[in-house]
């Protein structure tokens, strides 16, 4: 009996020793069954119970300090140290190397999406079933010493995945968007067509009366005249827009309307009165007292028109207008009407091309006249007339030709009316004149004549009865006449190409050619 109780410790020591290897292996707490002891999970461990009056031994604690180790503590090792080892793996598989000096830093594979689920966990099925069922073994003398080397751990890794699992592609949503539609009214039409019955059709007219219809006019409207002869046509107090004008022109301009009122003595083919913003295009006038006639009014445009066979002036601008173009268009055979006006001159004499402003009419200051790229023959007097005081004039680019100016010249300003403006800035530039002639026994039968200042530049002047360019200060009333005469060209003039009547005027003449 005195025997046993040494013994029995000696055996005790043996099952803890043994107890401790286990849990090291596996993690787990073995159950000392045979002392009276049971085995109960604390918190996800394996505690032991003590029996009565014993204190507990916490084997786990114990598991963790043996595994930081990559050997066992040796109990009759004097040193009673463990190294770690730069391989050792704890509990959880993590690497313990990375805590020494100077160590490279583990590498620690991270599984793809979808792999945690394969990944098999360490297995420590054998550890447990060493730590449930332990085996013992008598020791017939206190000296031998029984050394259990834990069994070791069993690593699963995780099986290698052929592939990667396969990415989902999604398609692209296609969207399809029903084109919008969008319906946009037809814009009413802004062109009125006429027939030579003088009726308008179009734009909200049904055989409306041309003079009505014009009254109704609105800025943009186009008044297309159909091929035929059509009566004189007035066109009173309709207003366009700067840009946007009321326009009458030819609904075939290869087959123009003719507008006439088959006399010489009564009425303008065209008249426009009162009224602004307004084009004149593609029209014939034949037979009539006057051509086409602008009076009191602005922003007119006479373009592409052609004047024929008119008893007096082809074109006549009066009565304070303003902005007036005329261009592109003909002039011929003016001066018809026979017989004779009440001051005794002939009428014949009353027949210039273009006529612009009133004679001996002071208070008629026509300005901003354009006058361009016209071709002008066969009138009964000047071919351009204009009187004082008309300001602001151009004239260039026309071609004048075959001429009978009676006592006159071609191209005439400010002359024979007792007056002159002081500033008129008139400009005469780039004209072709020839054949000029006249039946008086004086000095017509001129180019130009200057009764005012201009400009007279780069104009070619040939085969003239008289002079190419006559400068005349008769009529200037104290206002000096100053012409600025350059780069014309003279050719076959009668006299002189240059002539100047009296010693007031200053002419600036430099680079002409034949004077």
């Amino acid at each position: 009996m005195r025997l046993w109780g040494p013994l029995r410790r000696i055996l005790f020591s043996l099952l803890v020793v043994s107890a401790v290897a286990a849990t090291t292996a596996g993690g787990l707490t073995t159950a000392l069954g045979d002392i009276g002891r049971s085995v109960v999970s604390v918190g996800g461990r394996d505690v032991v119970e003590p029996a009565p009056g014993r204190e507990v031994v916490d084997v786990t604690n114990a598991a963790k300090e043996a595994s930081a180790a990559s050997e066992l503590v040796d109990p009759n090792d004097a040193t009673n140290t463990a190294r770690p080892s730069s391989t050792s793996r704890g509990i959880d598989g993590s690497a313990f190397g990375s805590i020494l000096p100077d160590a490279p830093q583990a590498e620690v594979a991270t599984p793809s999406d979808g792999d945690f689920d394969d990944i098999e966990s360490t297995s420590l099925a054998s550890a447990d079933e060493a730590a449930s069922t332990t085996t013992t073994s008598a020791v017939p003398a206190p000296t031998t010493t029984t050394t259990t080397t834990a069994a070791p751990a069993t690593t699963s890794s995780a099986a290698p995945q052929s592939s990667a699992p396969p990415k989902t592609t999604i398609a692209p949503r296609t969207t399809t968007t029903a084109p919008v539609t969008t319906t946009t009214a037809a814009p009413v039409s802004n062109v009125v067509r006429v027939n030579n019955g003088g009726q308008a059709n179009g734009s909200g007219f049904s055989n409306t009366p041309i003079k009505d219809a014009l009254a109704r006019a609105k800025p943009g409207m186009i008044f297309e005249f159909e091929p035929g002869q059509h009566q004189p046509l007035h066109i009173s107090s309709i207003n366009g827009a700067q840009g946007n004008h009321i326009v009458l022109t030819a609904a075939d301009t290869r087959n123009r309307p003719v507008f006439s009122d088959n006399s010489y003595t009564e009425r303008a083919g065209i008249e426009v009165s009162g009224s602004s913003n307004v084009t004149l295009s593609y029209l014939d006038v034949r037979k009539s007292m006057w051509g086409v006639r602008v009076e009191a009014s602005s922003g007119v445009v006479v373009e592409a028109v052609r004047v024929t066979d008119i008893g007096q002036e082809g074109i006549r601008v009066a009565q304070r207008s303003s902005y007036v173009t005329i261009r592109n268009s003909v002039v011929s055979g003016t001066g018809r009407r026979t017989g004779t006006a009440s001051d005794g001159q002939s009428y014949s004499l009353f027949g210039e091309g273009i006529y612009v402003g009133t004679g001996k009419d002071a208070s008629d200051e026509v300005h901003h006249i354009v006058i361009a790229g016209n071709d002008i023959s066969q009138t009964g007097t000047e071919a351009i007339d204009i009187k004082a005081p008309v300001n602001n004039v151009e004239i260039t680019q026309n071609v004048i030709h075959d001429i009978q100016t009676g006592t006159s010249g071609a191209i005439v300003i400010h002359v024979s009316d007792g007056y002159s403006a002081a500033s008129p800035n008139i400009k005469i530039t780039n004209n072709t004149i020839s054949n000029i002639s006249t039946d008086s026994q004086y000095r017509d039968g001129v180019g130009i004549v200057l009764g005012s200042s201009a400009d007279v530049i780069g104009n070619t002047i040939r085969n003239t009865a008289h002079y190419g360019i006559r400068i005349e200060d008769s009529g200037s009333q104290g206002n000096r006449i100053t012409a600025n005469i350059r780069d014309n060209s003279f050719s076959s003039t009668g006299q002189d190409a240059i002539w100047q009547s009296g010693n007031s005027a200053t002419v600036n003449s430099s680079g002409n050619s034949g004077a």
